[in-house]
């Protein structure tokens, strides 16, 4: 749509879509004229679209380091505690959301959302939470997955949802209760 501003000025907008596989609607774009007196500009100049891909962000465990997760289940007692953090950032913008989830067979997945206003805005961040199975009601035996998610914040009309990135996935196999010492 184009808006007439004055005498010799204009101005138009419209989106630069991509399909789901970030690949451009429009490549370029002329601007045909008439005057009220019905003269046209028949050659018009043809202006080349460069749009960039939307990144999507980039989330992964900086603990525990990547090679213990690659190494197989930790055993973690119902009542201990696991520190975990995630390094994530969205490399062309933003990030709108970092979680932890944790995945149980058969069950809802529990989300906790980690990104707050203390830790919002452009760059890399670390996110991190100190994960107990007793505090989800896990008993022992069970076996579960605990990764981070991130999402930015892409909403066009295009493409409404936002990117979303998973990091490695963090298998821990629940184990009885140890007794806690007072130094604990």
């Amino acid at each position: 749509t184009m808006v007439v501003e004055g005498k010799n000025i204009c101005t138009a907008s419209f989106e630069l879509r991509v399909d789901p596989n970030q690949v451009p609607s429009y490549v370029s774009y002329q601007a045909f004229f008439r005057t009220k007196d019905g003269t046209t500009n028949p050659e018009a100049i043809e202006y080349s679209i460069t749009t960039l891909q939307d990144l999507a962000p980039v989330i992964e465990f900086s603990r525990p380091a990547a090679r213990e997760i690659r190494q197989g289940p930790i055993e973690l007692p119902v009542n201990q505690t696991l520190p975990l953090a995630w390094s994530a950032h969205d490399p062309d913008y933003q990030l709108s959301s970092v979680d932890m989830v944790v995945a149980e067979p058969n069950h809802d997945d529990h989300r906790i959302d980690l990104l707050n206003e203390n830790n919002r805005g452009e760059g890399k961040r670390v996110f991190t939470n100190v994960f107990t199975p007793a505090d989800f009601d896990l008993s022992p035996g069970t076996r579960i997955t605990v990764y981070g998610e991130a999402a930015d914040n892409r909403k066009t009309t295009s493409n409404p949802q936002p990117n979303r990135t998973q990091s490695e996935l963090l298998v821990i196999h629940v184990t009885e209760a140890v007794e806690q010492t007072g130094d604990e």
